[in-house]
């Protein structure tokens, strides 16, 4: 049999057959290559005609606040968070952003108020507002890395604090009144 079919393969046979192949498979990766977005008729494709793991997209996840006023000092004192929970999808690295705001106590000429932002125990991001005035305001930024399998993630803030008085003596250090941050996904 093998023999038979010796006899029958001849160069032309291979090049033909090689060509018919090429025309059939090269024709479908040719046109997935041509086709555009302006192709494609509008609401024509639904979720399953697109896999999730081809999109490379940013959303928001969470948007943790707070506005208590927590009187702060060399000590971390816990800052209550409100929509601080989330599930972290997997090989999404989550970046954190957002503001603090405090006010300085009557005494005070120059007060620093940060925060530490929490995953767990491990810390995921930091912020501090410095003023010479009454008020302040300042960023916080961290992010989480991205985990290999969805995690619930549970967000905790710490806030600490002092006063600096360039003109002797000792004043109350700041209070923390509001911390808003936005937690955006990123694939």
């Amino acid at each position: 049999m093998i023999r038979r079919l010796r006899d029958r393969l001849s160069y032309a046979n291979v090049v033909a057959t090689l060509a018919l192949f090429l025309a059939l498979g090269g024709g479908a990766v040719y046109a997935a290559g041509q086709i555009t977005g302006a192709d494609v008729k509008d609401d024509s494709l639904t979720g399953k005609d697109i896999k999730e793991s081809t999109l490379k997209v940013s959303r928001v996840v969470a948007r943790p606040s707070g506005t208590s006023d927590v009187t702060t000092s060399s000590t971390p004192a816990p800052y209550p968070l409100s929509n601080n929970k989330w599930t972290q999808r997997a090989g999404e690295v989550d970046t954190i952003v957002g503001e603090i705001k405090a006010v300085n106590q009557t005494g005070c000429d120059i007060g620093s108020a940060g925060v530490t932002l929490r995953v767990g125990d491990q810390i995921v991001g930091t912020g501090n507002a410095i003023a010479s005035s009454s008020s302040q305001s300042g960023t916080v930024s961290g992010f989480i890395a991205a985990p290999s399998s969805n995690a619930s993630r549970t967000l905790t803030g710490e806030v600490t604090g002092a006063c600096i008085s360039p003109f002797g003596g000792s004043a109350p250090p700041p209070t923390v009144t509001e911390i808003t941050l936005t937690v955006v996904g990123n694939r």
